[in-house]
């Protein structure tokens, strides 16, 4: 499931915002519900993470974001995985969450103005900040939100990112508007461009 928490977070996403709809097609609600609660919420593979690779900093936030989120929206249910309730799923996902948020709202984040790293960890900020019931959580994704936009402003000229990064991948070398942060300017401060890497927004 490694490399999937990305598709869980924007599953989670639609189970929040739109399940309730009459409008929902009803032949997804099993489904989704299903693949919401199967999911491995291994945090032995996400907190290595950022010492296997600078590039997979962002994925131990996606999972805590989607833990939280699955945790919350079915507090009682039973997740196959680890026999444990929704409940026990969220706090955990909230303890992990916190500390994360903390350590880059003090020090930054290794993967440093990261294009690819931004968008995923940007994807989880909104999602939390939108849909997270604990106020402290939300007070501190938005602040690590405030931070990191702020710092894709700063060291971006025309919707380009064009600072120094941690981390970089082949497209964006090639084009600033092929970085998965060019979206997020387009949407955020009207320069930039939208293309394929539509993970942040």
């Amino acid at each position: 499931q490694v490399g999937s928490v990305r598709d869980l977070l924007g599953l989670i996403g639609i189970q929040a915002r739109y399940s309730a709809a009459e409008a929902f097609p009803e032949g997804l609600r099993v489904p989704l519900e299903e693949a919401i609660l199967s999911f491995l919420y291994d945090h032995a593979v996400a907190e290595p993470a950022v010492q296997r690779g600078r590039d997979d900093e962002a994925s131990s936030l996606l999972l805590y974001a989607s833990e939280i989120l699955a945790g919350q929206i079915f507090p009682d249910h039973i997740f196959p995985g680890t026999g444990q309730t929704g409940t026990w799923h969220r706090e955990r996902g909230e303890q992990a969450a916190m500390a994360w948020l903390r350590t880059r709202a003090a020090g930054g984040f290794a993967a440093w103005d990261s294009g690819c790293t931004f968008a995923e960890v940007i994807a989880a900020l909104v999602h939390l900040v939108e849909l997270v019931g604990s106020d402290d959580l939300f007070e501190m994704a938005t602040a690590v939100l405030d931070k990191t936009l702020y710092s894709l402003a700063l060291n971006s000229f025309k919707g380009s990112f064009g600072s120094t990064h941690g981390v970089a991948e082949v497209p964006e070398l090639l084009h600033g508007m092929l970085d998965a942060t060019s979206g997020i300017s387009r949407l955020m401060w009207g320069a930039g461009a939208f293309n394929s890497e539509t993970t942040g927004y």
